[in-house]
């Protein structure tokens, strides 16, 4: 499954965000605590000054009003019973404690002249439960603008990030081999973003070179394979015509002649393919007019194997849309490797949707079956011979699907589908 940068970019940031909001409520939560203990305790400190200048140091006192309660025991009384928040608790003591629900302020120390322990006790359960809410309510409204500030910070970063790649990946996209290569140009100030466009159109500079040189190589190729062969089909032409060649010369003259053709086939073939995809031209072909002109250049050629062929024709010839030369050639190659490795009968079989070239033979080979059913670069050509390697080509150019029929031992079969005809 495909994964996007920019999703990937995205969720980092709201991550970001989100950690950066976490981290930002924790440290207001501890420095909010630290300033309400300092302030409550600062409050309280002042309570206990005020009631250490009432009280008696002779005598025990105590003072209640609705949220303080105090009581000073002296060193040379005996300990009272004390209120329950001061119970189990010595001198020196101050913390914040909760008891059933309550919360209290407690400070438990010696007055300033020495003389005993005043206990002082501030309830400040309600102070409490309204801070609590206060801060819930703040917490949420908190959190919520932080993680939409992070989403949309998220989304504008992801923008300024992606936004160059994307105008880099369409101005990749719109390159085409067949055409003029021009550098492409990216108006961005980030060094790596840069450096990959200096990259790019070195490599692009390098490509287009390339191509140059291939274009002139297969406009060379184009003349100096052809006329080799040429030149050989004339001689035979010559000495075909003049007539004084014995019966085993005439075959062994065929036999060139057939080499001769298949050689020039293959290099028709071969130059046609190399040719972008975009200068193929494609017009409505009848397919089995296309067979029935392989089979005239076969009988032509004197061929005697054509005599093993069988043709079931449609019973309506119908039309696609497809390369003339690239389709006679598909259709020779597959009907010429038939011929050649079997001794049986050959059949050709025209659907609605498919062509069918079948024979008696003992079937192709595992290595060559995984080669055809396999995306190949064009650089690797087969030792084994040219005729399924070009009929491969073929159909990866016209958008066609090749299948292999291995029934058994003694038959063996290639479909092409060419889809719905027009």
């Amino acid at each position: 499954m495909k994964k996007s940068f920019s999703s990937r970019v995205f969720r980092t940031m709201v991550a970001i965000g989100i950690l950066n909001a976490t981290i930002t409520l924790l440290s207001i939560e501890a420095i909010y605590e630290d300033i309400e203990d300092t302030s409550l305790t600062i409050g309280l400190e002042e309570e206990r000054a005020f009631f250490e200048k009432k009280l008696d140091p002779k005598q025990i006192q105590s003072w209640q009003t609705a949220l303080l309660t105090v009581m000073y025991v002296p060193d040379d009384q005996p300990s009272p019973a004390l209120p329950h928040m001061f119970s189990g608790r010595s001198e020196p003591f101050a913390s914040e404690v909760d008891i059933d629900n309550e919360t209290y302020l407690i400070s438990i120390v010696r007055t300033r002249a020495d003389t005993g322990v005043i206990y002082l006790a501030q309830d400040i359960t309600m102070q409490e439960r309204r801070e609590d809410m206060m801060q819930s309510i703040g917490y949420i409204i908190f959190t919520g603008i932080m993680v939409l500030l992070s989403f949309v910070l998220a989304r504008i970063g992801t923008t300024r990030v992606i936004t160059p790649l994307k105008t880099l990946s369409r101005q990749i996209r719109n390159i085409h081999p067949e055409q003029s290569i021009e550098p492409v140009t990216l108006y961005s100030a980030d060094e790596e973003l840069i450096e990959i466009t200096q990259v790019l159109n070195n490599l692009l500079e390098t490509l287009a070179a390339y191509l140059q040189r291939e274009k002139a190589l297969i406009s060379l190729a184009s003349h100096e394979l052809r006329t080799p062969i040429a030149v050989i089909s004339g001689a035979l032409d010559v000495i075909d015509h003049r007539g004084t060649l014995s019966n085993e010369n005439q075959k062994t003259i065929a036999r060139i002649r057939h080499a001769t053709e298949k050689m020039q086939a293959d290099v028709d073939a071969l130059l046609h393919l190399a040719h972008p995809a975009g200068q193929l031209t494609s017009e409505p072909v009848n397919l089995a007019n296309s067979v029935r002109g392989v089979l005239n250049e076969l009988e032509n050629s004197k061929d005697t194997a054509i005599q093993r062929i069988s043709v079931n024709w449609p019973t309506q010839e119908k039309l696609i849309e497809a390369d003339p030369a690239l389709v006679r050639m598909l259709i020779r190659n597959l009907v010429q490797n038939s011929l050649r490795h079997t001794d049986g009968q050959v059949g050709i079989s025209l659907d609605e949707y498919n062509l069918t070239i079948s024979d008696q033979g003992p079937g192709l080979p595992a290595h060559i079956v995984s080669r055809l059913q396999t995306q190949s670069p064009l650089n690797e050509v087969p030792d084994d011979g040219l005729g399924l390697f070009i009929v491969k080509l073929i159909c990866e150019r016209l958008n066609w699907r090749l299948d292999i029929e291995n029934d058994n031992a003694s038959s063996a079969g290639i479909v092409v589908w060419f889809g719905n005809p027009t």
